[in-house]
């Protein structure tokens, strides 16, 4: 007698496919998450400006960047998966290279100490040494920018995409 065969298995859609239908992502949509991207970095950037503590302030603005900087790259095509993996994973350096590249410098002027800055909070946001505390930070502080310029170029990219993106800030 012979077995009957087993069926073969389905393939399940991701939930989002199951919970919007199916098919590529309209203009639309990918407006309203370059937007939606854009509004997270916005939050992240406000706390920052209220907070009196330097580590703290330099994470939530290396959020911000990180965020600002995804949604510009997310509106020039950039999907999801590339930006999850290396080399811009978390390397706001490395996202800020990628949109100077693609012409950011056209509506956010980068001075050089600004870019440095940029660096600088790079090294620090990407090996987690913002977002986790350490005694050692008492005695020897992660290396920080100068955290007054990052606030000025933040909020110069910030106004630059809102208006990119349609967002009144």
């Amino acid at each position: 007698m012979r077995r009957p065969r087993r069926p073969k298995p389905v393939r399940q859609r991701p939930r989002v496919a199951q919970l919007t239908g199916h098919g590529p992502p309209t203009a639309t949509t990918l407006a309203m998450r370059n937007r939606s991207v854009w509004a997270y970095g916005h939050e992240f950037f406000r706390a920052a400006l209220k907070t009196r503590s330097a580590v703290v302030q330099a994470f939530l603005l290396g959020q911000a960047l990180e965020l600002y900087l995804k949604a510009y790259l997310h509106s020039l095509g950039f999907t999801e998966a590339q930006l999850k993996k290396d080399p811009y994973r978390h390397n706001i350096a490395r996202l800020h290279a990628e949109c100077e590249e693609r012409g950011l410098g056209q509506l956010v002027k980068t001075s050089a100490a600004a870019h440095t800055d940029v660096q600088v909070l790079s090294a620090s946001y990407k090996g987690k040494a913002l977002q986790y505390f350490s005694l050692a930070y008492i005695f020897v502080p992660p290396r920080l920018p100068k955290l007054d310029r990052v606030v000025r170029y933040t909020r110069s990219l910030e106004r630059a995409l809102g208006s990119r993106f349609g967002v009144v800030s």
